[in-house]
């Protein structure tokens, strides 16, 4: 994921100083040659300021649902960063003058860009001095999922097993391999000219690599008696090939994975932009992903499939 892209305030989006603007109309030039020196006589302050900014960008963007427009947004617990202010932003329904407001999370107001993001706090950070399991080496965690047992980088860990048969009645039990200490997706700004829509201070865009499969998948099969399928990979035409967004299936190569004797196939995909929070919901192209898959055979029962395992390069890859 790339670093935030931050964007100025459109002023079709969120006209600034839109309390003025009847009176305006009325006193002419005079008024607009006089802003300036109201603005110094009635300063907000920046907290001020923060809140007004994420308080248009919720109207606008209708952060309490579709069709909410006529409720009320506050900014509650305000905290200031070395990247702007947070709030803990919430939703009174107008129906409900009193009562307790819906919380709809925490946002970053950065005032120089004139940008909100959605916020998380930062993980937790492991200590140094934390112990390891006994019998794990060193920086890794011994691991037993599936019926496989290994060494995990102690900076990941696995999810819960799902198990499950295929249409083709092959057993399988798949899992995850994700960060120990997980953190908060950078979500990106798409003004205009990139395909965004209002409002484009909120930065709420996330990308969907169109990559559905499970780090590990353990399956009772033989590979090459059975030619059953295992998601990524399927037998066709006489070999085992992955899928390609852009052309026809590719077939596989053979490598070495850690001493055994692999498939490796590179995945490709369709990847998009998606809005995260504003309704309604939209999305757009965001060019090709791409993962590595490796299929082998562990056992002469079990096989294993993996998508892009953290000990590859890259996890996932997206192209323009």
């Amino acid at each position: 994921m790339t670093a935030i892209l931050r964007f100025l305030l459109r002023a079709k989006c969120l006209p600034r100083n839109a309390s003025l603007a009847p009176a305006a109309r009325l006193m002419g030039a005079t008024l607009l040659c006089c802003l300036p020196w109201l603005a110094s006589a009635n300063p907000q302050s920046p907290q001020a300021q923060a809140c007004a900014l994420l308080k248009a960008v919720a109207q606008t963007a209708q952060l309490a649902g579709e069709g909410l427009a006529t409720g009320r947004y506050g900014c509650q617990s305000p905290h200031e960063t070395a990247d702007g202010w947070v709030f803990a932003l919430q939703y009174l329904e107008p129906s409900k003058s009193s009562g307790e407001p819906r919380r709809l999370g925490h946002f970053l107001v950065d005032l120089d860009a004139e940008t909100v993001t959605p916020w998380a706090p930062p993980s937790r950070t492991l200590s140094s001095t934390e112990a390891r399991p006994s019998g794990a080496a060193e920086g890794a965690v011994p691991v037993r999922a599936c019926g496989v047992a290994f060494d995990l980088p102690s900076q990941y860990r696995i999810t819960r097993p799902v198990r499950s048969v295929s249409r083709q009645g092959v057993r399988m039990c798949a899992f995850d391999v994700v960060p120990a200490q997980p953190t908060p997706k950078q979500l990106e700004c798409k003004d205009e000219a990139e395909g965004g829509s209002p409002p484009y201070p909120l930065c709420d865009w996330d990308i969907s690599a169109g990559l559905d499969w499970p780090t590990v998948q353990v399956a009772r099969t033989r590979l090459d008696a059975d030619h059953l399928p295992l998601d990524p990979f399927n037998f066709e035409r006489g070999a085992w090939r992955t899928p390609n967004a852009h052309a026809p299936a590719q077939p596989s190569t053979k490598v070495s994975f850690f001493g055994r004797q692999a498939r490796y196939g590179e995945v490709l995909m369709r990847a998009s932009w998606h809005r995260t929070k504003a309704q309604p919901a939209v999305s757009m192209h965001a060019g090709t992903s791409s993962a590595d898959a490796y299929l082998l055979q562990l056992t002469p029962q079990l096989a294993v499939v993996l998508v892009s395992p953290p000990w590859t390069p890259l996890r996932t890859r997206v192209r323009g």
